[in-house]
């Protein structure tokens, strides 16, 4: 079963890949994480993840598990990642074309700077919200950020800041 979801596409948005492998012990509470998401009926988000279950046998040549894309901002797909991560014992592979791209160009040794800066923010901004975000997690975070930082750029920063 493959899905594309068709809405409209704007400035900041790219693509996303979903494939459901299981969906865990908690059905209902993914069937309405998905249709929070992709803005499918209640009855299409929950064929979905029947599929995946086994409740529903879909009549292909291949035995694969079911598939969407839809276009997303980072801030849908960072709270979907969030609602995804609550669904207990759920297995699920989820790609953005934004990433792929740039592990590709980075693999190959081939990008700006500034990709590879935005590529990192933007995992950063997951890593942050996964689980809900708190003070302590921030802390922690922007504490290792420094840490990696030489002695010298460190005065530097703080410097700026007074």
């Amino acid at each position: 079963m493959y899905k594309h979801i068709d809405k409209p596409i704007g400035p900041g948005m790219f693509l996303v890949k979903f494939t459901l492998y299981n969906p865990g012990r908690s059905k209902l509470s993914l069937v309405k994480v998905i249709k929070d998401f992709t803005a499918m009926g209640l009855k299409e988000s929950k064929e979905f993840v029947d599929v995946a279950s086994g409740a529903i046998t879909m009549q292909t040549q291949y035995d694969t598990p079911p598939k969407l894309s839809i276009y997303a901002t980072s801030e849908e797909l960072i709270k979907f990642r969030q609602k995804l991560n609550e669904c207990d014992s759920c297995e699920y592979d989820l790609t953005d074309t934004g990433y792929a791209r740039n592990k590709k160009l980075i693999e190959l040794g081939i990008y700006e700077p500034s990709e590879l800066v935005d590529e990192l923010i933007e995992k950063s901004m997951i890593e942050l919200y996964e689980d809900g975000f708190n003070q302590k997690k921030l802390r922690e975070f922007i504490g290792r950020m420094y840490s990696l930082l030489p002695d010298d750029k460190i005065k530097e920063i703080y410097e700026d800041t007074l």
